[in-house]
């Protein structure tokens, strides 16, 4: 006698779980991966998280310059973004290398949007723009012309 298994009815591949998440917010990801085990496993993902760092970076650099009165598009706002992700990369490695048990691409990636990201984008957007005064303050970039 042979029992009847429940079939998945839901069961996407890893890469297309991964490039739903990238459309999500980085606090979407922590919000949806609970709900089951494959978007668990993206919501560890490095290649999601590497996604969701870059766009946030992006958005935030080019979003600074714009209120400086610098162009969003232009081959300066590529570099100055290019920049402040190589920066956040490294102060995420340095971090996650002093604390292992934090090592997760997560980790990192919460680490550079939310301690690396304001300080790195005042820095990269002051060298664009040194006629304007942008400073970080509480996790914030402020420009104070």
């Amino acid at each position: 006698m042979s029992t009847m298994r429940p079939q998945n009815t839901l069961s996407l591949p890893p890469d297309v779980v991964g490039a739903i998440f990238q459309f999500l917010k980085p606090a979407g990801v922590l919000d949806a991966a609970p709900t089951a085990k494959a978007w668990a496993e993206a919501g560890e993902s490095k290649l999601v998280w590497d996604g969701l760092v870059a766009q946030t970076v992006d958005t935030a650099v080019r979003d600074v310059l714009a209120v400086g009165e610098a162009k969003r598009n232009d081959a300066k706002a590529d570099a100055a973004v290019r920049n402040a992700l190589e920066r956040c990369d490294q102060k995420s490695n340095k971090w996650a290398a002093k604390n292992p048990y934090l090592a997760s691409a997560k980790a990192r990636a919460w680490y550079a949007i939310g301690v690396a990201l304001p300080p790195i984008t005042a820095a990269v957007v002051a060298e664009v723009l040194p006629y304007r005064c942008v400073i970080s303050l509480d996790r914030r970039v402020y420009d104070c012309t």
